[in-house]
């Protein structure tokens, strides 16, 4: 009995979605998506350039601190 109760309410919000219209509201909902995984996207790159960077300069810390100590040795 609850089935066939959870059914017959699963139909009419769908109905009433539809009815209220929900085809403009998953047309708002898929642009706002859009554009946010646009901006993920900008993140992303971001990120990943700044790793780049991050690692480069790690880097060139290790040679630096590399001749400090040869320098120190001698």
């Amino acid at each position: 009995m609850k089935f066939f109760l959870i059914i017959i309410l699963l139909i009419v919000a769908l109905l009433g979605f539809i009815y209220f219209g929900g085809a403009d509201y998953l047309r708002i909902i898929g642009r706002e998506t859009d554009r946010a995984a646009e901006h993920v996207e900008k993140y992303e790159k971001k990120m990943h350039s700044v790793k780049k960077r991050a690692e480069e300069i790690k880097e060139k810390a290790k040679e630096a601190g590399r001749k400090i100590e040869k320098f120190i040795n001698e």
